[in-house]
């Protein structure tokens, strides 16, 4: 987990990636779409504090859409008690509205020792889609439970620390400090050839190497990586 330096406003969650989450971030409780990995699908009130990202990458909880309004009508709490819990591997995204989508996939982080690089399925926020993905990890460093810190800096921590993951497939995701855009792209002769002639220059600038060194930021050319995964997936369904 790398620090990475430059100011989130309020209500952006991530660098040129404002659309997402330009949602009220002192709202808890938000309309979504969920399919499970059973294949249902439903629309339901999920749990989702924009503060605080990184806990539904762990398990996502659901509030019975007819109980949630009943209580807010009646202008009472929501009990957390009720709430149905689900680990990543029963679910296969969550599209919430006016937000991100997150959506399974598995991850194992290298640099840990033991128990900390075996794979293990989060529900992560998605940045692209399709044959190639890419996703946000985030960190609840900066989450301390029962004290109150200013929201903008809070948010702009975690966004600053979150680390930029790839995955091809159903394959177990990398993340890409630790490795480089060409393992993924050179199957793709069309997007392969166009980003070995220059046409990507910021994605074979910042991710085109092994070798990060200490000015490695990825989040800085976070919008030429998105492109040439969309481009790669596009021509791959071509």
């Amino acid at each position: 987990m790398k620090k990475h330096l430059l100011f989130i406003p309020l209500l952006v969650f991530s660098l040129n990636i404002s659309a997402q989450m330009e949602m009220d971030s002192t709202e808890i409780f938000h309309n979504a779409l969920i399919k499970y990995s059973n294949g249902d699908e439903e629309e339901n009130i999920v749990y989702f504090r924009v503060k605080d990202p990184a806990a539904i990458q762990r398990e996502l909880q659901v509030a019975d859409k007819e109980y949630y309004e009943s209580r807010v009508k009646e202008g009472k709490r929501i009990q957390f008690r009720k709430l149905e819990s689900y680990k990543p591997k029963k679910v296969e995204y969550v599209k919430i509205e006016n937000g991100p989508t997150f959506r399974t996939s598995k991850y194992a982080d290298l640099s840990e020792l033991g128990l900390g690089s075996i794979p293990k399925n989060y529900l992560l926020h998605e940045l692209a889609g399709g044959k190639l993905q890419i996703y946000m990890l985030y960190f609840d460093d900066y989450v301390v439970p029962g004290v109150e810190v200013d929201r903008q800096e809070q948010l702009a921590k975690i966004v600053e620390n979150a680390d930029i993951i790839i995955a091809k497939g159903d394959e177990t995701g990398k993340n890409l400090e630790a490795t480089k855009i060409d393992n993924f792209i050179s199957d793709n002769e069309q997007i392969y050839q166009a980003y070995q002639n220059g046409e990507y220059p910021e994605v074979k600038a910042a991710y085109g190497s092994m070798l990060k060194g200490e000015a490695y930021d990825p989040l800085n050319n976070l919008d030429a990586l998105i492109k040439i995964v969309n481009d790669y997936n596009q021509s791959s369904n071509q």
